[in-house]
């Protein structure tokens, strides 16, 4: 036994085993997911979906189910799922309302050194359109070309 070897524990353990394995898995897939939209930037919305998948999903869903159904492992376990679990659809929600055109504008921007559009994928189409036409890639300063050239006049 890794934890203890007390036969309770273990049976404890060894009952609350789908509890565990459901709260693991949302678990992870709210780590992908997460991730996934903080890599578009987006972290207030990971913050705020994790206040609301833990305040309003995970610590109720234990309470009731402790309360409730039966005191024991697998009922916290089982709550923390439901906590996860909702967590997983307020972002998953939150990744299917993304603008990718809009996040394509912003990494360009953000690659090219020039301006990061601010807006959020409910901005206006005008605001976007105008800050993707005005993203243009840099070019390098030619080789060879000191102190004038055709090339280096062009850049």
């Amino acid at each position: 036994a890794i934890f203890s070897s007390d036969a309770a524990v273990l049976d404890a353990f060894v009952r609350a085993r789908l509890g565990l394995c459901l709260a693991t898995i949302s678990m992870n897939l709210a780590v992908v997911l997460e991730g996934l939209l903080m890599a578009t930037g987006r972290t207030r919305a990971v913050l705020l979906a994790g206040l609301v998948g833990s305040w309003a999903g995970q610590v109720p869903a234990v309470a009731l189910l402790v309360v409730y159904w039966r005191r024991s492992l697998g009922a916290v376990y089982y709550g923390v799922a439901v906590g996860y679990a909702l967590l997983c659809a307020i972002l998953a929600l939150a990744l299917s309302r993304l603008d990718w055109d809009l996040l394509v504008a912003e990494a360009l921007a953000r690659a090219n050194g020039g301006e990061v559009c601010r807006g959020t994928a409910e901005a206006p189409r005008e605001a976007q359109g105008a800050q993707a036409a005005t993203v243009e890639p840099r070019r390098a300063p030619a080789r060879g070309a000191e102190g004038g050239g055709e090339e280096a006049a062009r850049q």
